[in-house]
């Protein structure tokens, strides 16, 4: 699994919290998931007090919306956040990613100041 899916499926399994706990006073960006899981398959969504109630699927929220922002990365438009559309083409662990980053972002500022 690329960084890039592993901080989706984080920040997907944050939002779910977060929305299922109250409603959060900012917009939610909708992931567009549509099934619901089990523990290894996909199951009919489960209903309120059930087990695995407040998947992602069972929420709607502000539409995905994202622009390509022509230098190889793309900003959310709701969140504002940006994420590079590649990545290192190396396998690297949660410790390693930090400095993946920083390069990526140093080479970016090099660039856009020459």
């Amino acid at each position: 699994m690329t960084a890039l899916k592993q901080t989706c499926v984080i920040a997907t399994l944050g939002l779910m919290v977060a929305t299922t706990a109250h409603a959060a006073p900012y917009p939610v960006p909708d992931t567009g998931q549509s099934l619901c899981y089990g523990e290894t398959s996909v199951i009919g969504c489960p209903f309120v007090g059930e087990a695995l109630f407040g998947q992602s699927a069972q929420h709607s929220g502000t539409p995905m919306s994202y622009t390509n922002n022509g230098d190889g990365t793309v900003t959310h438009a709701t969140t504002g956040l940006m994420w590079t559309q590649g990545d290192s083409g190396e396998a690297m662990s949660w410790q390693e990613a930090p400095a993946w980053v920083e390069l990526v972002n140093h080479a970016r500022l090099v660039r856009d100041a020459e």
